[in-house]
């Protein structure tokens, strides 16, 4: 068994490789015609378009890789099929379900490749790109009131403030309006400048104003605000969410975006990573299931052309239910779920009844 699964291992392995580098290779040389330009006018960095490539190909990495895990299943089994040896598998015993637990190995190699690319090699890269201004990477700007003030939520704060993104440790213009868990308004604090320390913020000659109970108004005093609000995160938004890393989705998405963009928007794309990383080994499993209808010669083009149009079908339902996330009309859950859990569902039925 160990045998086995090694030999095909290696050929679902070195066709993924081949298959990757040539994709992204691809998509990079059309991407290079309609943005070479752009590249060379916009950076006085040596060698622009050598570092626009290599900074562009993770990020179209992220996006093929699910592609490539499909082709690279679809050949190795073009090859099995083609020397008979799908016929030696099942006459030797090995059900669907054994064949599925043989390629296991090689495909969660494929879920960590595409887990590392999507969480370590394509945020740097597509926010290196953003820092350039170039083609789709632009950063988008925060939405601001008239005085040109941010707002934003923090628990039951709604706060309004100014901040340099070069001195995240620093707030200017600060106004706090601070509510009740029945969203009445209690309490009102306003500071010139405040500062970020171990236990929160320290707001310097604070004007605090009680709201509907008793106390006074008391100025120039240094007000302890116990928030945790991180610049830097709230800088993140300004980036699309697929752009970012697992953990600062999950940091923006239990924040609620920190009342600046919907925190289903982040939700949605925090289960959909997760959904990521299985997608290599949800295909991979796809064809094999496929696989068990035309293991006799001669039938390559049919599993050719039945799991692409399955495996295709599937990235674009993906797509729409992620867009529906997004736009609130799905629960993140759902939205991110609900594709691959009918993909499982058709593969495990799909195997029960060729048992």
């Amino acid at each position: 068994m160990t045998i086995l699964s090694g030999y095909i291992g290696r050929l679902l392995l070195i066709r993924f490789l081949a298959l990757s580098i040539g994709l992204v290779l691809f998509a990079l040389a059309f991407d290079l015609l309609e943005n070479a330009d752009a590249v060379v006018a916009s950076t006085r960095v040596n060698s622009p378009l050598l570092n626009y490539a290599l900074y562009r190909s993770a990020t179209l990495a992220s996006r093929l890789l699910p592609v490539a895990a499909l082709l690279a299943a679809i050949l190795s089994f073009v090859t099995i099929i083609r020397h008979s040896e799908l016929v030696a598998l099942w006459n030797s015993g090995l059900s669907p379900f054994r064949q599925f637990g043989i390629l296991l190995p090689a495909a969660a190699v494929l879920a960590i490749v595409q887990y590392g690319v999507d969480n370590q090699l394509m945020p740097p890269a597509a926010d290196a790109l953003r820092k350039w201004g170039i083609a789709e990477f632009q950063p988008a700007p925060l939405p601001t009131d008239d005085k040109g003030r941010l707002w934003v939520r923090s628990g039951n704060d709604i706060v309004s403030l100014r901040y340099d993104p070069k001195q995240p440790g620093l707030i200017t213009d600060l106004h706090i309006f601070r509510r009740d868990d029945s969203g009445k308004l209690i309490l009102e604090v306003e500071s010139a400048i405040a500062r970020k320390t171990f236990a929160g913020w320290q707001l310097k000659d604070a004007i605090v104003r009680p709201v509907g109970e008793v106390g006074e108004m008391t100025r120039g005093s240094t007000y302890a605000w116990q928030a945790d609000i991180q610049l830097q995160d709230i800088e993140l938004l300004r980036q699309p969410a697929p752009e970012l890393p697992l953990e600062a989705l999950q940091r923006i998405s239990s924040a609620d975006g920190f009342g600046v963009r919907p925190g289903y928007i982040f939700e949605t794309w925090r289960q959909f990573r997760f959904v990521q990383i299985l997608n290599p080994i949800l295909l991979v499993l796809l064809v094999a299931a496929v696989a068990q209808r035309f293991r006799r010669r001669g039938t390559a083009v049919w599993l050719i052309v039945n799991s692409v149009l399955v495996g295709f079908f599937y990235q674009i339902l993906s797509a729409a239910a992620v867009s529906l996330g997004e736009a609130g009309l799905l629960p993140a859950m759902a939205a991110a779920w609900i594709p691959p859990s009918a993909l499982t569902c058709g593969i495990l039925a799909y195997a029960i009844r060729l048992e």
